[in-house]
């Protein structure tokens, strides 16, 4: 009996990887023009001047490329020069090594980007502003990474009100939802049909305003994390206005669930029982429209949560909501970017971790599930 013959490895497209900036036809917006107006946003706390000295901090622009052809769920561009770009990909390789967040890409020294072919459209845009990216289907990535490119933009070209807004087709309808919200009226959106690249003549791409990277040897810190904090309030209190403002007497208590199958609270029904046993409704905010959890979360006055893309929702808390945050006690498991948003929302937030349950070995064991202790959260809340 013969050997079977080896699988024939699938073909992959290869282009040299380079940063969007240096393939620009030309900038909208500099650098220097977009740190000018951030500025007026507010006044930085000390945390923030921290941050803006982040080499994870992208320097955000608003750029003109030509001819380029725009892949859903990816902020990388391939353009006519045979390129593969993307400025968070080529800073995260050549500073930290670090491998692409679609897990179908590969990259190699040069750099060079791998991945397989992706079938062209048929259909070119004539212009359009870029507003897609990697992990935009979760709520936290959408509402702090993504829509501030839109915001921005919009804020500093208040007068351009017609070119389409680029975005992936099948998102929840709560992220299309918000997206609306933030849109200068009027403006149109295309939806981009996924597992294809879209021929995009002029395209207008905002840069990257924040940037956290996938790392899982270390805990996230200034060299892997940035999220402007004036910006994102801004965004929020955009947000806000578009429902009509919460019940002043209201002080709700509530509990978030979480509906994932990894980084479980393993004893939340306990935790709900007891949370509920002293005045807290428990929610599972993904299920609900973004008008009620506006409005629940600008009601609430204590709010108990695991750490997940529900805890986003602090944006529209009133200032001096008490947050208290639940986490495994891995070593990796600190949250600036929660730290930003609080500083954003005016809110407190503290952290409460409970021993992790070795559920989850290897490179993902950040993600582990945990229990919290009752008798630890009882102090936390009071």
């Amino acid at each position: 009996m013969s050997e079977a013959a080896p699988a024939a490895e699938a073909p992959r497209e290869e282009r040299p990887l380079r940063d969007v900036r240096s393939g620009a036809a030309s900038f909208v917006r500099t650098s220097a023009e977009v740190e000018d107006f951030l500025s007026t946003l507010d006044e930085p706390s000390a945390a923030d001047r921290a941050w803006a000295a982040s080499p994870c901090n992208p320097q955000a622009y608003i750029g003109e490329l030509h001819d380029v052809l725009v892949l859903p769920g990816s902020r990388i561009l391939l353009d006519r020069q045979g390129h593969a770009r993307s400025d968070e990909l080529e800073f995260a390789f050549r500073h930290l090594s670090l491998r692409p967040k679609r897990w179908d890409m590969e990259l190699a020294q040069g750099p060079v980007l791998r991945f397989p072919p992706v079938p062209r459209s048929g259909t070119t845009w004539p212009a359009g502003i870029h507003l897609t990216g990697e992990h935009e289907t979760n709520y936290f990535h959408w509402v702090c990474e993504v829509l501030p490119r839109l915001h921005l933009y919009q804020r500093m070209l208040p007068g351009e009100t017609e070119t389409p807004v680029l975005v992936s087709s099948g998102l929840h309808r709560n992220l299309y939802e918000l997206l609306r919200l933030v849109c200068t009226p009027g403006r149109p959106i295309h939806l981009l049909a996924c597992e294809q690249a879209h021929p995009v003549s002029r395209l207008v791409y905002p840069s990257d305003v924040g940037r956290i990277l996938d790392v899982y040897d270390r805990a996230p810190g200034l060299d892997t994390t940035f999220l402007h904090v004036g910006l994102l309030r801004d965004l929020a209190g955009r947000i806000r206005r578009a429902f009509p403002p919460p019940c002043a007497g209201a002080r709700r208590r509530l509990f978030l669930r979480r509906g994932s199958n990894y980084r479980r609270l393993l004893n939340e029904p306990e935790l709900e029982q007891f949370l509920a046993a002293r005045g807290f409704a428990a929610i599972d905010p993904g299920e609900l429209p973004v008008r009620e959890q506006v409005r629940l979360f600008a009601e609430a006055e204590l709010i108990v949560g695991p750490s997940g893309a529900a805890m986003t929702n602090m944006l529209w808390c009133r200032p001096g909501t008490r947050i208290v945050v639940l986490h495994s006690d891995h070593p990796f498991k600190k949250y600036p970017y929660w730290d930003a948003l609080a500083r954003a929302a005016g809110v407190a937030v503290s952290y409460l971790s409970g021993p992790r349950a070795h559920n989850v070995q290897g490179f993902f064991e950040a993600h582990d599930d945990y229990t919290v202790p009752t008798d630890t959260l009882q102090q936390m809340i009071q």
